[in-house]
């Protein structure tokens, strides 16, 4: 049976990747531990995420406190999704050279559980207070996710250290209605996941500094293939069960172009009865959440081969996911119509789960066509199909495909991998250039890179 074959392969990797990495963590055993989370509105909750008791988030109130060595991260919202996932790996791997980060949200949006253990947060009530405290608390850095609110608040707490802003939005209109209006500031550097980002960037913006391309990451020794025996039988929808799984994972909103799923779902179970098409992701925005399910019912999707998952999968139960998606000999399909980056990509080739994806935007740069996974023509229904059936019906294939985007992803987007590393000496050479004009960190290299601005502290 195929989707036997297919649990052995899965299984011959896991064995495989956990010969390599007789330090990785484990799924099933990794350490949590307490939130390390506080809300600025007044009341400080201490943080105990770091191995440190009892010491607290709050600010001393006659001089503040000096901390070269830690970095604020801003953003929007603290959800489970690519940006948040992304730097929780940057964090940890920050930690391990001596740099603390700390974390600014607006909203909470379920994402708690991905800095669990890892990194203190605070979802910030008061846009004052927030201010008046990064001012007290003199970070040795600042980043910024692309946001109007971020900008504002930092350039109300007067902060005059280097400022690296993280463009991540990859819809065009949207970057420059956040990119234009940085409330006066000057960053020190914009960064950009992808080629496709930075090339949105550099078209909206004039007289910048250097957009450095830094992609996102995975922590590979939580993400990797695992053993048929690791994975609970009831993960998957129970009439999933003994079929090939194609799952869809991530926010829904139109960018992602669901509708397509939905086609390529009804279309194929027209044409065989072994496929299981699984949606994964829920959202805030209540119309698109209201139009998918208009669309399921108006489609008859059945449940003999559909389900939608409303709610996202805690963190760290999704490496089973996808190794159940794995094993049953299925695939992760996208559809989105844009991406930036799309760390959903990274972290199902950590797993071993093959990946049929649409070839626009930042895509083309993550998944190599016909080596890491597999690309169709976006928006071509058909196209899809075919792709998918080569990744459940030829096993040869298949195989191949898996093995080298382990590689890839191990050696380029892993913990301890080249972009890791590219992050983690970007900030540090900021974090110990005081004052300059010109900085020697963003000299024209092979991302063709322009130096550097600093800002004098």
């Amino acid at each position: 049976m195929e989707t036997k074959d297919a649990a052995g392969t899965t299984d011959a990797i896991a064995t495989m990747v956990d010969s390599e990495t007789k330090d990785a963590t484990s799924v099933k055993d990794a350490k949590e531990v307490g939130d390390a989370s506080e809300t600025i509105d007044g009341t400080d909750i201490e943080d105990t995420a770091e191995g440190e008791p009892g010491e607290s988030l709050g600010y001393d109130e006659e001089g503040g406190m000096d901390m070269p060595n830690r970095l604020l991260v801003i953003w929007k919202n603290l959800a489970v999704g690519g940006i948040v996932a992304g730097w929780r790996n940057r964090a940890a791997a920050l930690s391990r050279h001596g740099i603390r980060t700390h974390f600014l949200f607006f909203h909470d949006r379920g994402g708690r559980s991905l800095l669990k253990g890892v990194a203190p947060y605070a979802i910030v009530k008061d846009e004052k207070e927030a201010a008046r405290r990064i001012r007290n608390r003199k970070y040795g850095c600042i980043v910024v996710i692309d946001s109007r609110q971020a900008f504002s608040l930092v350039a109300a707490s007067g902060y005059r250290g280097p400022l690296v802003v993280e463009s991540r939005v990859s819809v065009a209109d949207y970057v420059g209605r956040e990119l234009r209006e940085m409330a006066g500031l000057r960053p020190t550097c914009i960064v950009a996941a992808s080629a496709y980002q930075k090339s949105l960037v550099s078209g909206i913006l004039r007289n910048t500094p250097a957009v450095k391309v830094i992609p996102n990451t995975v922590d590979t020794r939580r993400f990797r293939p695992l053993p048929a025996s690791r994975v609970p039988a009831d993960i998957t929808p129970p009439r999933a069960k003994g079929k090939k799984i194609i799952v869809w994972i991530g926010r829904v909103s139109r960018e992602k172009n669901w509708e397509l799923f939905l086609e390529v779902a009804k279309a194929t179970a027209k044409r065989r009865d072994d496929v299981f098409f699984w949606l994964i992701g829920g959202g805030v925005n209540r119309k698109e959440m209201r139009k998918l399910r208009r669309q399921i019912r108006k489609m008859d999707l059945s449940k003999r081969y559909f389900s939608w998952r409303r709610e996202m999968f805690p963190y760290r139960q999704m490496p089973k996911v996808y190794a159940a998606v794995a094993q049953s000999g299925g695939a992760l399909l996208s559809t989105s119509s844009h991406e930036s980056f799309g760390n959903v990509f990274i972290e199902a080739m950590a797993c071993g789960c093959p990946v049929v994806a649409p070839k626009h935007t930042a895509i083309p740069e993550i998944i190599e066509d016909d080596r890491t996974g597999l690309l169709y023509r976006p928006g071509d229904r058909r196209h899809a199909m075919r792709q998918l059936r080569k990744i459940m019906d030829r096993k040869e294939k298949r195989e191949r495909l898996i093995r080298e985007a382990l590689q890839d992803v191990r050696q380029k987007y892993g913990i301890r991998g080249k972009y890791t590393r590219m992050y983690v000496d970007l900030i540090r050479k900021l974090m110990t250039a005081k004052t300059a004009a010109v900085s020697e960190i963003g000299k024209t290299g092979e991302n063709g890179d322009v130096p550097l601005l600093l800002t004098e502290e």
